[in-house]
């Protein structure tokens, strides 16, 4: 099995993707990132052609709401929108407003026979 590591830019540029043997080590992923302070939440990631699904592991910038003109990451959004979509009536009503992930973001995952990504 491999790992996937995918960089998801604010700004909408092409995301970086890494592939990895083994599951990435911290230091492994944070050099990718460089010096940003880091939040470990879960996403979703789902394949709408197939309809395949994985959890992932989403490493955000804890800081990136402490800027003037913050930037809302809108494909690292999605996945954090798809993981509290699953549980939506285990949630609060406006549990959309938690959705949000702003500044730039990675997702990791396992990939496996339903999942594949390119790259």
């Amino acid at each position: 099995m491999t790992y996937k590591v995918n960089i998801l830019r604010a700004d909408g540029s092409p995301a970086e993707m890494h592939t990895f043997k083994k599951k990435p080590l911290f230091a492994e992923v944070k050099k990718l990132l460089g010096e940003m302070t880091i939040t470990i939440v879960d996403g979703k990631y789902v394949d709408h052609k197939t309809g395949a699904s994985v959890k992932v592991e989403m490493w955000c910038d804890d800081n990136a709401l402490m800027v003037n003109n913050p930037v809302r990451n809108y494909r690292a959004s999605m996945l954090r929108w798809n993981y509290f979509k699953a549980m939506e009536n285990e949630l609060s009503d406006n549990w959309e407003d938690y959705a949000h992930i702003y500044g730039d973001a990675v997702f990791i995952f396992k990939e496996n026979n339903q999942v594949k990504q390119n790259g």
